[in-house]
């Protein structure tokens, strides 16, 4: 086998013109793969067992992979093989709601639907993603084929996006825990809330290794080990994934970032992921390693870099390792707007992408309706396979993978099932809430109890409470709380700040708060 660095710097060589090598390099050149534009799926019998043999992995080099099914590969084939070239490239769009109507679901046959950080429809509660998410779900079954959508949100720390929705600590308390099978009924609930509001497609779990405590997003990793993001990761696929039955829940889990987000130099949020390749394998990948073998539907690629390629054009690494060495069956799904934060034009990006192993797009146009996003991204698409710059295969491969995924989840084949409405009154139920209060509990980490302060006596004493978050439900849910950096104040509905509990356990005038550690407020 090729050092990776060496199979990442020749794949980077051909990535925005075709796959055809021949580009100035200091690496020794290597034929480059066959054109294969015009062949793989489309229209009959080799269309079908050309998909048999790749969906398992890169082209079916990681035999005995278990996900997706062979029943759901054969179907998958099958569609891909009755599709034309637009069904094909428009179940490779997720789009955000506020650019993407039923109607063109219905017309167009896209495959998923997206919130970005914040977007809600405009009734932000439990029955509205409901409703929203019904007429979505029914437009879709009324496509030519009637493939179903699925629709991504960040629920990074439950579907807290929702309001009044269960919210749970994030990973990092998660993983202060080290209780897997907390963490697992923690998913589980939360894959019962998705189900409630239509949500198939969580945007978690996050596998990354922490490494600097100065990357921005380290709350939402679980430590700085591999063997915590390994084991609370796992947890967490199944949780979101497999019912207590042990059959699919409709959720698809979706691992990220790929891979080394958590590594990056300095901590610096999208750099380049520190260390060689050892370092790479032995920190970050295994997390990734483990996930795929219990069956993640989806992961998604990584703003990061690593030795100065872009994870979304890394061939090497999406491919050759994800998809081949690992066995990854499920989908690639790219980072928002991924493909379009690499140097390059909106169909360089694209093709980049695809070509090095992105299976979909998560697409947001600022200024730009649903039609105009939809209509610009898919002729850059024709025009990639027109020319062969994407060869067909690939196409034919993703959407493959797409549908494969929807097919383990149990969405298809079957005609549209409204929501469960008692799923949707469920949300935030109190069983539920009693999960994450049993979190809470497990995530708080005692540093030294010094003259056995605590526990605090509830019979008689003055208890001191002071910093600017100790009466901010904001504050204390953090990122990923109805908007995506989540915000300030007593805002989400539901929740009880430090202050209001010690107050209803002892009694107002027996605590005694002060905003900024000085002089307290009765």
């Amino acid at each position: 086998m090729q050092p990776l660095a060496r199979r990442i710097a020749l794949a980077a060589c051909g990535l925005v013109g075709a796959w055809a090598g021949g580009c100035a390099s200091s690496v020794p050149q290597t034929p480059a793969p066959p054109n294969l534009c015009g062949q793989g799926g489309g229209g009959g019998d080799t269309g079908i067992t050309a998909a048999l043999t790749s969906i398992g992995g890169a082209a079916g080099t990681a035999p005995g992979a278990a996900f997706p099914s062979p029943a759901c590969r054969t179907l998958a084939a099958e569609l891909v093989s009755k599709m034309t070239l637009d069904e094909k490239l428009a179940q490779l769009l997720e789009l955000d709601r506020e650019q993407v109507t039923p109607a063109d679901l219905q017309k167009f046959g896209i495959g998923s639907v997206f919130s970005q950080g914040g977007s809600a429809p405009a009734t932000n509660s439990p029955e509205g993603w409901a409703d929203m998410n019904d007429a979505y779900q029914q437009a879709a079954r009324q496509s030519r084929l009637g493939i179903p959508m699925i629709y991504g949100v960040d629920s990074v720390h439950g579907i807290a996006t929702v309001k009044g929705a269960t919210v749970f600590p994030h990973n990092i308390g998660l993983g202060a825990t080290r209780d897997p099978d907390l963490v697992e009924e923690v998913a589980r609930v939360t894959a019962e809330e998705s189900r409630g509001c239509g949500l198939t497609l969580p945007f978690s779990p996050v596998l990354a290794v922490a490494r600097d405590e100065r990357w921005g997003r380290t709350y939402e990793a679980f430590g700085e080990t591999t063997e915590l993001a390994t084991t609370m990761g796992v947890a967490m696929v199944r949780g979101l994934q497999v019912a207590p039955g042990g059959g699919p829940t409709s959720i698809i889990a979706n691992a990220k970032h790929y891979v080394g987000d958590g590594g990056t130099a300095l901590g610096v949020t999208g750099a380049d992921t520190a260390g060689d390749e050892a370092t790479l394998r032995a920190l970050h990948l295994e997390p990734f390693r483990a996930a795929v073998a219990a069956g993640v539907g989806s992961i998604m690629a990584s703003y990061s870099s690593w030795q100065g390629t872009k994870m979304h054009l890394n061939r090497a690494l999406l491919t050759d390792v994800l998809k081949g060495e690992l066995g990854f069956g499920g989908f690639v799904l790219s980072d928002y707007n991924g493909c379009y934060q690499l140097g390059l034009s909106n169909r360089d990006g694209l093709a980049a992408c695809l070509n090095a192993g992105v299976d979909m797009f998560m697409l947001f146009s600022f200024g730009g309706g649903g039609s105009t996003i939809y209509r610009d991204t898919m002729a850059n698409l024709r025009s990639l396979v027109d020319t062969c710059t994407v060869p067909l295969s690939r196409v034919d491969d993703a959407a493959r993978r797409i549908l494969a995924v929807k097919c383990e989840a149990g969405l298809m084949p079957g005609p549209h099932q409204p929501i469960d409405r008692t799923l949707t009154a469920a949300v935030g139920s109190p069983a539920h809430r009693q999960v994450a209060r049993r979190a809470v509990q497990k995530s708080l980490v005692l540093l030294k109890n010094d003259g056995n302060v605590l526990p605090l006596s509830k019979a008689n004493g003055i208890v001191a409470l002071g910093g600017n978050s100790a009466d901010n439900t904001g504050n204390q849910c953090g990122g990923w709380t109805i908007t995506w950096q989540g915000s300030t104040g007593n805002v989400v509905p539901g929740a009880t700040s430090v202050r209001a509990a010690l107050e209803a356990a002892l009694g107002a005038e027996r605590v005694a708060y002060a905003v900024d550690g000085g002089q307290h407020t009765a």
